[in-house]
């Protein structure tokens, strides 16, 4: 059974990601100003934050012995670029014709591969996920 904080997460995730959907589909019918689709996403960005799901450290992968970069006051506009930058680099590549599926299975799997060494179970189920959606 998943804990309380988990289902609230997993809520977040599935909320906004359904909400970017629905912007690129407007965004791609009416051809939204950049602003106006840059504050939709921000205020979606805001929504996953709120949920509990953001960026708190970094980690350098060569180092083994910790090496962790707690971002504290860093960790929301961070995440918010991260989630900016992500959605629009595949619609980036949605421009450019059926690659876009692609794309998402290659992350995907990546993904999959490091939440499998990492034994993250949430990242591996949404890995999968995604990896059935592509």
């Amino acid at each position: 059974m998943l804990e309380t904080g988990m289902v609230f997460k997993i809520a977040g995730i599935i909320i906004c990601s359904v909400l970017m959907v629905i912007l690129g589909r407007i965004d791609r019918k009416k051809k939204l100003p950049t602003g106006v689709k840059l504050i939709f996403q921000v205020l979606i960005s805001l929504i996953i934050i709120y949920s509990g799901v953001k960026i708190e450290f970094l980690r350098a992968p060569s180092s083994s012995s910790g090496g962790y970069l707690y971002l504290s006051y860093l960790s929301v506009p961070l995440t918010i670029i991260w989630l900016i930058s992500i959605t629009n680099s595949i619609g980036q590549a949605d421009e450019l014709g059926d690659i876009t599926p692609y794309i998402v299975f290659i992350a995907s799997l990546t993904f999959l591969v490091v939440s499998l060494i990492q034994r993250q179970g949430l990242i591996l189920a949404e890995a999968l996920s995604l990896i059935m959606a592509a």
